[in-house]
């Protein structure tokens, strides 16, 4: 994971480098919605307790699991448009799932395919800086 990671970071900072604080504030606002709005859609769904728990905040991660349900993923995506909405300038974003069982979800297991939600999203937010 931290691969895909590094690699998305380094294409982030060539692709916005010299823009002014304003406008790397609207580009990271947009940027984290839509890396949100790909792990929740790519998020497995049985009883939505995975895709309803994803979070977004800024400055410090949480530990804590939002305990939601949401199938549909509406009311996360709602809740990281309010979130977002708050972000400053140079803010750091933290995108987290903190249900027991979502790095199964992510990296699969030896009776498991991995649905590399967090992954994927990366890699093809990636390319939209390339």
């Amino acid at each position: 994971m931290s691969t895909n990671y590094d690699s998305f970071i380094r294409s982030f900072r060539k692709a916005t480098k010299g823009f002014d604080s304003e406008t790397l504030a609207i580009v990271q606002k947009k940027l984290a919605f839509d890396i949100l709005s790909g792990v929740v859609a790519r998020t497995p769904v049985l009883t939505g307790r995975a895709r309803g728990g994803w979070q977004v905040t800024i400055g410090a991660p949480t530990d804590l699991d939002s305990g939601n349900e949401d199938k549909s993923g509406l009311t996360v995506t709602a809740n990281a448009q309010t979130v977002l909405a708050n972000l400053g300038v140079f803010q750091i974003v933290y995108i987290q799932n903190n249900v027991e069982y979502i790095g199964y979800l992510e990296e699969g297991t030896d009776k498991m395919a991995p649905f590399k939600m967090m992954a994927l999203t990366l890699q093809e937010q990636e390319g939209v800086f390339g």
